[in-house]
């Protein structure tokens, strides 16, 4: 029994009992006689059930409606005790706790069961508030109970049918969500969670719109209101998993009871690929039959192999007979995820080690570098910021939102300064610089123009420096979080390095890990094959690179100052290290290099043992000497 206290107006009554010899403290009923007052027609016609209690729960009177529902006589019910013979046990406690509430002066609302004489539940939505004569004594509690067994009925049916309904969508192998009209998912199935990637409890309380790529979430209520006039609607889309992973799904939406959506998602990721292959292999029939040339008729084969293979590099090298290798175009290498595989081995270290990740991973911190192609950049290090998440939260667990925040610092790319028209780098330092500044960088380190060249000079330091602070003070970029974010081109390309990353962590992990396929020379060779192909790019005129293979004049190549060390500085340094050696405790030196290089045959944490060298005034060539002694100097493997 459930109920709710108010305060109430005790109801009056003048004057004695008309009839009956009832409890001084009892009012009896009154019979609802020709001439009586529209309250005794009311008490006796009225379709809810009213009777009333004297102070223990006896029932005084009860009208024919009360009557008719227990199954009781009337003779049977006036003076019976109501716990007794009509509650449930379960809510005689409550209905007790209500009539000394009422005996208080206090009216009470509730939910109540009553047993039939025939053993049947009939269950009311009741009301009871006291009667007090005109000096304000108790005279009786008056209840009324308004028959409520047909909604509860209902209700139990809803419940069963809601329960049968989620049975049902569990084991469909489509994705099934409800969403309310806010698009906030309130039921998802477990098709439905590994669609989208997530826990299935984390499906309540999710937005859809998550699910659909930035530029397209327009389309969530413009579907909606269309259901206002079709009783189902059908679409594909491009469905994006918790991964930033694009999966194209067939969609089908229509209304259901309480203003709520029910949206069924097949994954058509197999048809579409079936459909993108047969248009690749037409295409390709298309220009060999038009004689196009072969070098694109073979960049062509391979996008549709990168196509069909998510997370896949596609190239060709053609040679002659003599094996001289043939002029064809060479795809650039996606953004090497390195940094982020070199940090899943420093963490795991840490992890192995007994530390708690979130005590450690706000203090982590990457080192990138800008090249010039902008919007590539910008894209780069956004998606860095979501596969550092997605690696925290996912691989190891971490809760703190700073283990799950990515730092980095980002210097501006020197394999792009040019030794040919120097000054010409000012500008590429400027673009990198501000891809970076676009991207999120937290700090940065713009290289000088004539870096190419020799170590850089005073006044193109200057200039570096000065590059940084036009874009900090003059261009306005840094004062908007993620400005360029929401632009297709960009959103796209951020997505796009995500998935390959994504990817190549994965064939990282299949491989053995970060330190496995460093042993293997696995990172090593994909850093010289890229390196090589975009040479190979600039010499046969691919890529253009301005003052180098493209836009030259002959005698424009202006005079530069270039630094040279002093051979005096040089001689100076060797003095200092002399003297160093010469003052330092010899014995305190000596044993903190051994114990390093015990250490370092052993399986010891080498930072203490560094720092104690390092106190003691051991000099970095000669830790390093000591540590090659031990490691050797590696050499990368070839395949």
């Amino acid at each position: 029994m459930k109920s709710e206290v108010s305060a109430a107006e005790p109801i009056q009554t003048a004057g004695p009992p008309s009839f009956g010899e009832l409890s001084p403290r009892a009012e009896p009923c009154l019979a609802a006689d020709d001439g009586e007052s529209a309250a005794k027609y009311l008490f006796k016609l009225s379709h809810d059930v009213i009777l009333s209690l004297d102070r223990v729960g006896n029932i005084l009177c009860i009208n024919q409606r009360g009557v008719q529902l227990s199954g009781y006589s009337d003779s049977e019910l006036r003076g019976a005790n109501v716990f007794q013979l009509l509650l449930p046990p379960e809510d005689r406690q409550v209905a007790r706790e209500m009539l000394a509430d009422v005996l208080e002066g206090k009216a009470r609302e509730y939910q109540v069961c009553w047993r039939t004489k025939d053993g049947a539940i009939v269950h009311f939505d009741g009301a009871s508030v006291p009667r007090l004569s005109d000096s304000g004594e108790f005279l009786s509690t008056l209840c009324t109970l308004r028959d409520v067994t047909e909604r509860k009925s209902a209700e139990e049916k809803l419940r069963k049918s809601e329960e049968k309904y989620r049975d049902l969508i569990e084991i469909s192998p489509d994705a099934i969500y409800v969403v309310d009209a806010n698009g906030i998912c309130v039921l998802g199935n477990r098709a439905g969670a590994e669609l989208a990637g997530l826990p299935q409890d984390e499906l309540v309380g999710t937005p859809v719109t998550v699910t659909y790529l930035p530029e397209e979430r327009h389309l969530f209520q413009e579907r909606l209101e269309k259901l206002k006039t079709e009783r189902t609607v059908r679409f594909e889309r491009k469905f994006v998993r918790k991964n930033g992973e694009i999966v194209p799904v067939e969609v089908s939406v229509s209304g259901i009871r309480g203003g709520y959506f029910q949206a069924i998602l097949r994954d058509i990721s197999e048809r579409k690929r079936g459909e993108a292959l047969l248009a690749g292999e037409k295409r390709i029939l298309e220009m060999i039959a038009t004689g196009v040339a072969l070098k694109e008729i073979l960049n062509a084969l391979c996008l549709i192999i990168e196509e069909q293979r998510s997370g896949t590099l596609a190239s060709v090298l053609l040679l002659n007979p003599d094996g001289v290798y043939l002029d064809v175009d060479v795809e650039d290498a996606a953004h090497s995820p390195s940094a982020q595989l070199n940090a899943i081995g420093y963490v795991d270290a840490a992890v192995s080690a007994g530390l708690d990740v979130d005590g450690f991973a706000p203090q982590l911190s990457f080192f990138f570098a800008a090249h010039s192609t902008l919007l590539e950049e910008v894209a780069k290090f956004r998606a860095a910021r979501r596969v550092w998440t997605h690696i925290m939260r996912e691989r190891y667990g971490a809760k703190s939102p700073a283990s799950l925040a990515l730092r980095f610092h980002t210097q501006t790319m020197g394999s792009t300064l040019t030794a040919q028209q120097p000054q010409n780098n000012i500008v590429r330092t400027a673009i990198e610089a501000l891809a970076a500044v676009l991207g999120g960088t937290q700090s940065l380190h713009t290289n000088a123009y004539d870096e190419a060249l020799g170590l850089p000079t005073e006044d193109s330091v200057r200039i570096a420096l000065r590059t940084q602070q036009i874009i900090a003070e003059e261009s306005g970029v840094a004062e908007t979080i993620d400005p360029l974010g929401g632009a297709y081109a960009i959103e796209q390309l951020t997505s796009d390095i995500e998935r390959r990353v994504l990817a190549e962590i994965e064939n990282i992990d299949r491989l053995g890990g970060a330190l496995a396929c460093i042993e293997k020379g696995y990172q090593q060779r994909a850093i010289e094959d890229s390196a090589y192909a975009q040479q190979q790019a600039v010499e046969r005129g691919q890529k253009i690179v301005v003052g180098v293979n493209a836009y030259r004049a002959e005698g424009e190549e202006p005079e530069m100052a270039i630094t040279r060390v002093d051979e005096r500085v040089v001689a100076r340094q060797r003095e200092r290290l002399a003297h160093l050696r010469k003052r330092r405790d010899a014995g305190r030196a000596t044993h903190s290099r051994e114990d390093l290089v015990v250490g370092a045959r052993g399986s010891a944490n080498l930072v203490p043992l560094i720092l104690a060298a390092v106190e003691a005034d051991v000099t970095l060539g000669e830790i390093c000497a000591d540590l090659r002694s031990v490691f050797g100097t590696y050499v990368p493997p070839r395949s």
